[in-house]
């Protein structure tokens, strides 16, 4: 176990600067059963030195090994309970605990990003460069499972596996309740891209301008112990409507793609996920005051969004040029997220 929160950064900026360099360049082994084995082996490597954390890394930590040791009474979904009570059955050690949470979160996330691309490791690298890979893997386990499911069920949904995606994205709703929204997903990626369609988009985000869920619950709080719990999530934070960084970024990632005609070359299952994304937005602007949920919700659409990312290598004609951009980006993005934004969140 490792408590000492400065030298654990300095673990996670060496950790996060491998991982995002070896990820990157395994994209390049065209043996997909062999990049995928050694890909495993990496990321569980990253798994274990994630789950040998000290219990005060991460304002949440404390609160999961509580769960798992049965000294909480926190009212959480049940998925995720009875995973700790199955854990616990086989060893009571809360960092075989926290290790296999953080293994699972990683493995589930590599098996569904496998079923989207062949270019999973080059998504791998771009998403392990973000604060919300490691915010995943620290602080958030619930809902970094559920995201983690929830990816792994819209990629067989894709892919026109109904009962897959059923299945798993109950036990996603059943471990962190944000997942729920991506129910919704089964309509969505029918719908057709017309600028009919956009331009609805486009009125319906300025039509939630005037809507504010909190109220709405506020009425109904009483009534149920769900309820209530969604009204402490909404009544979090209150933010002024357009400080909510989310909403910029996903905008500004669908402006990206339109300039560089990103439609044409997207392909039918990634023009599928944008529809998603499009659909993200519109929640986001939905729950722009309620700050916590805003975040909740972005977590989704902002790993989503890694996958298109990856696509722009589709549009341009210097491949070598694209992947070297690529490659220094997500090392100087890799700086923003373990040297800046890091010590913001687990530093005291």
């Amino acid at each position: 176990m490792i408590s000492d929160s400065y030298i654990y950064h300095y673990l996670v900026i060496f950790f996060i600067f491998l991982s995002v360099n070896f990820l990157f360049f395994m994209n390049f082994i065209k043996n997909d059963k062999y990049r995928f084995i050694l890909v495993f082996a990496f990321i569980s490597l990253m798994s274990i030195f994630f789950g040998i954390r000290g219990f005060n890394i991460g304002t949440d930590t404390l609160s999961y090994v509580n769960v798992f040791l049965g000294k909480s009474s926190l009212v959480i979904e049940p998925c995720f309970v009875i995973l700790a009570l199955i854990i616990n059955f086989f060893t009571d050690e809360p960092q075989y605990f926290l290790l296999i949470i953080n293994l699972l979160i990683n493995s589930i996330m590599l098996v569904a990003l496998r079923n989207f691309t062949k270019n999973y490791s080059l998504v791998l690298s771009i998403f392990y460069s973000t604060m919300l890979f490691i915010n995943m893997n620290i602080n958030i386990l619930r809902q970094a499972l559920a995201i983690s499911l929830a990816f792994l069920a819209i990629s067989y949904l894709i892919k026109g596996r109904q009962k897959k995606f059923f299945y798993i994205i109950l036990i996603a709703i059943m471990t962190h309740y944000t997942a729920i929204i991506f129910v919704a997903a089964y309509f969505i990626i029918n719908i057709k891209f017309s600028k009919r369609n956009v331009v609805f988009f486009v009125l319906s985000c300025f039509g939630f301008y005037f809507i504010t869920v909190s109220d709405l619950l506020y009425f109904l709080k009483d009534y149920s112990d769900t309820i209530n719990r969604l009204y402490w999530y909404f009544n979090w934070g209150i933010s002024s409507p357009w400080q909510i960084k989310h909403v910029y970024y996903l905008f500004f990632l669908m402006i990206f793609m339109y300039a560089l005609k990103g439609y044409k070359y997207l392909g039918e299952n990634n023009l599928k996920v944008l529809k998603i994304i499009f659909f993200g937005l519109i929640l986001i602007l939905l729950f722009r005051e309620e700050e916590m949920v805003a975040d909740r919700i972005f977590y989704y659409f902002f790993a989503l969004g890694t996958l298109l990312i990856v696509q722009i290598k589709n549009i341009v004609k210097q491949k070598n040029l694209y992947y070297l951009i690529l490659y220094i980006s997500v090392n100087l993005w890799v700086v923003k997220t373990t040297v800046l934004q890091y010590p913001n969140w687990f530093l005291e």
